[in-house]
């Protein structure tokens, strides 16, 4: 098998005609035992480049379906491997191409996190402790959690997303008692609740 023609599409990816009728992409950076000077017209590939530059291809193919996710919003790592897998993709194949997306930080768990928590506080209000069980099983690290909430957290109190929800569920004319229902179940203690009615009701 013969290299017919090579051209760099992008920086560090190439397109490669071989004989055959075989046309892979490849980004140099998942090659082994293929180096990048080895990519030139006329080159002779033997059976194990072959299979090297397949898997190559296929690791781009699964890089450039992440890259496309990624650039509609952030992703977590998990997530971002759950939704390849749904589409085909192997793991194998899956965790090389987002080892090298998180390599040049386009993809990064702290920044979804950081992402997903403000969101959150557009249109829901939750505790520290839920929010925090939340991003872990998105498969978040609690280091990154952690982080991620003490910034949330610098800029919204637990007291005060526990008011701003009293006053949303007040404003949908709930009972008291369905509203204290619904807080305890964004994850805000009693004794805050109950505080925070008090409140309400002496101003």
């Amino acid at each position: 098998m013969v290299i017919l023609d090579t051209k760099q599409v992008s920086s560090g990816v190439y397109k490669i005609t071989c004989s055959g009728d075989l046309l892979f992409f490849v980004r140099v950076d998942y090659l082994k035992s293929l180096k990048e000077e080895n990519l030139y017209e006329g080159y002779e590939l033997s059976d194990e480049h072959l299979d090297e530059l397949l898997e190559c291809s296929l690791i781009f193919a699964c890089e450039s379906k992440a890259s496309q996710y990624l650039a509609r919003a952030e992703q977590s790592r998990v997530g971002l491997t759950l939704k390849l897998l749904k589409k085909g993709y192997k793991k194998i194949h899956i965790e090389k191409a987002l080892d090298y997306l998180s390599s040049i930080d386009y993809l990064n768990d702290l920044r979804f996190a950081k992402s997903w928590l403000n969101s959150r506080k557009i249109s829901h209000f939750e505790s520290r402790n839920k929010l925090n069980f939340e991003l872990q099983s998105r498969g978040i690290s609690r280091k990154d959690s952690e982080i991620a909430l003490n910034d949330f957290f610098q800029e919204e109190t637990e007291e005060s997303l526990c008011k701003k929800d009293y006053e949303k569920q007040k404003s949908k004319k709930k009972s008291e008692e369905k509203i204290v229902q619904i807080l305890l179940s964004h994850g805000f203690n009693y004794s805050l609740i109950k505080k925070i009615i008090k409140e309400s009701h002496n101003s």
